[in-house]
């Protein structure tokens, strides 16, 4: 369990600002949650972000080059989810151009 700290509205004024709150409306709280433990990206995922780097392409000179979302490959690249296969296919396709 990680501790985190969560604003919420102050319990005393509702939200509109008062002595309790210092006139923000807002209370923060520490709260337990949950470790998060995010996805390991794969290996193609790691060439990918290699490449790019190597290439000296920013996510938004890829995604001119590839029409896929700047988001998109974002996601790929960090392991957030999965390339499909048509993602794969223009993502190797423009890697093979600027070798």
């Amino acid at each position: 369990m990680a501790l985190v700290f969560v604003d919420r509205e102050c319990s005393v004024c509702g939200g509109e600002g008062c002595d309790h709150c210092h006139g923000t409306g807002i209370q923060g709280e520490c709260v337990e949650m949950p470790d998060i433990r995010l996805p390991e990206p794969s290996r193609w995922a790691w060439e990918l972000r290699a490449w790019r780097l190597a290439a000296k392409l920013t996510l938004m000179e890829l995604s001119v080059l590839t029409g896929l979302g700047v988001v998109v490959l974002s996601k790929l690249e960090n392991g957030l989810r999965d390339a499909t296969d048509a993602e794969k296919k223009v993502l190797d396709a423009c890697r093979e151009e600027w070798r």
